[in-house]
């Protein structure tokens, strides 16, 4: 029997029934097939339902399978041990996988514990994570300019800042023009309505680095010229959730405020639609 790495793709099937994690598969059903050629190689079903396992051995064509496995010997072994990225296999045509994918990446990764060859202490040895939350004891000062902004949205306000050379106005308002590269120290209050440039419609959001919460999709982020503002300046924010599949560039929105405002970014809640 062809080994590679020190084991056999024989001995890895031969294993799966003791690396079986029934708990964590019990609404799972699904059947992969591998066709594993080259020495040491040969055809296997394995199949999942309801927290059951059945690995057989087969000759001949495969039945229908939620997805099929196809790789050299070697290729399979060393992927299965980490000793060759399946990654760098897949763009390089040596292990390929039809149907559906998330099979690999989630469901056997869960079914079974990790193969280990005898003696090898390294492979041995299992990743531990511990989940946890930072809690992070700062505090961050805006500074003369954002302090400026985050005051006028506690008072319902939003304030750029002009240019004296070439007049230019940002918001949100910066210390030196982009443009120039000159200190702009002089404030004009801008909008409070605006147009819409373009949008954001986001369907798959990341987590909060820090809270790990994920907030609701899908949700559209607006790029706005607010009234008084030079064009092409654009201020971004939120859309108020009813309006997602109504907005259009063009349309007009005006801004919606928290009752309860601390001179922070949540004093504007969103904006919406202007009719």
């Amino acid at each position: 029997m062809a080994e590679y790495f020190g084991t056999s793709v024989e001995a890895i099937f031969n294993t799966m029934p003791e690396r079986f994690r029934p708990e964590k598969v019990q609404d799972v059903d699904v059947v992969i097939g591998y066709d594993i050629t080259g020495d040491g190689g040969g055809k296997w079903l394995v199949s999942i339902k309801a927290g059951t396992l059945n690995v057989e051995k087969i000759d001949g064509d495969f039945p229908s399978c939620s997805v099929l496995v196809t790789a050299g010997a070697e290729t399979f072994v060393g992927g299965t041990l980490g000793k060759i990225d399946l990654g760098t296999a897949m763009a390089g045509g040596k292990f390929k996988v039809n149907g559906d994918i998330t099979v690999m990446t989630n469901i056997l990764p869960a079914a079974f514990k990790k193969f280990k060859v005898a003696g090898d202490e390294k492979q041995a040895e299992e990743l531990i994570s511990i989940k946890y939350t930072a809690s992070i004891n700062q505090r961050f000062a805006t500074g003369p300019i954002m302090g400026k902004w985050f005051k006028g949205l506690q008072e319902k306000k939003f304030y750029a800042t002009k240019c004296p050379s070439c007049g230019r106005i940002q918001i949100p308002p910066r210390e030196v023009c982009a443009e120039c590269v000159v200190r702009s120290e002089e404030f004009v209050e801008v909008g409070p309505n605006a147009l819409v440039a373009n949008t954001d419609i986001v369907y798959y959001a990341s987590p909060d680095p820090l809270t790990g919460n994920v907030r609701s999709t899908p949700y559209v982020t607006l790029y706005l010229w607010m009234d008084g503002t030079t064009p092409g300046e654009c201020l971004s924010f939120d859309l108020n959730p009813k309006d997602t599949h109504r907005i259009k560039r063009g349309m007009r929105v005006r801004p919606v405020w928290n009752e309860n405002r601390t001179a922070g970014i949540d004093d504007l809640l969103y904006f919406e639609i202007d009719d």
